[in-house]
């Protein structure tokens, strides 16, 4: 009798220990960081398509004046699309304001440039080759392609003069004319087009021309020279 009273006691030792051990390894754990704000830095930290690690010469990884034309040139064809009746129009849409977009890319490592209404007209935003591209907002597709400058790309319109543009994807699933929401997945990270280093670069057009998109995303940008 007392050796089975010892035994007893053994095990509700051995499961006390087991529970306190428990306990303490889920304490260890960190919870996910806050995702705000976001950081930002100088120069591009990106791995390219190989996997190295490359920083644009002179901090500027795009022809601004190249990637303005050749957006210019897909907008105009888009335009020409709908007055030939070969291009929805979207209606009846909710309008992004203030920080309602999402951070439109899966486990961000960073912002690498900003917006400069005078050397870079959207923000690139780094994270791994194949992450998943979101749609910023709900809207209609306008248009998907591929282009030597901005790679392959992808444009959503949402309404309210407001279009978001995502250039130099690995690849894009995105069908022209269908509704995405919030989220839905349209492409995968990449550094197709003139890119250096692994990248999206994200835009938002308000009435054709570039705006800061970091207003509208619903995360708040360090800026590292501010």
């Amino acid at each position: 009798m007392l050796t089975d009273r010892r035994i007893c006691r053994c095990y509700t030792v051995l499961a006390v220990l087991i529970l306190m051990l428990a306990m303490v390894s889920c304490a260890g754990k960190k919870s996910a960081p806050d995702p705000q704000p976001v950081p930002s830095g100088e120069p591009v930290p990106a791995a390219n398509e190989s996997g190295d690690s490359e920083a644009p010469e002179g901090g500027q990884a795009e022809d601004i004046g190249d990637m303005i034309t050749n957006l210019r040139i897909i907008l105009d064809s888009l335009n020409e699309k709908r007055k030939n009746g070969m291009a929805s129009v979207p209606v009846e849409q909710t309008i992004p304001g203030r920080r309602t977009m999402m951070v439109p890319v899966e486990d961000l490592v960073m912002v690498s440039r900003l917006y400069d209404e005078y050397k870079h007209l959207g923000i690139d935003l780094v994270a791994q080759t194949g992450n998943k591209v979101y749609a910023a907002y709900d809207g209609f597709v306008a248009d998907e392609g591929s282009d030597e400058i901005l790679g392959n790309y992808v444009i959503i319109e949402h309404g309210g003069g407001i279009m978001t543009v995502y250039s130099h994807l690995s690849s894009f699933i995105a069908e022209v004319e269908t509704y995405v929401k919030l989220g839905d997945v349209i492409g995968y990270v990449g550094s197709t087009g003139q890119a250096t280093g692994t990248h999206l670069d994200f835009r938002v057009l308000v009435d054709g021309a570039e705006t800061d998109p970091e207003p509208f995303l619903n995360v708040q940008i360090q800026n590292p020279n501010a």
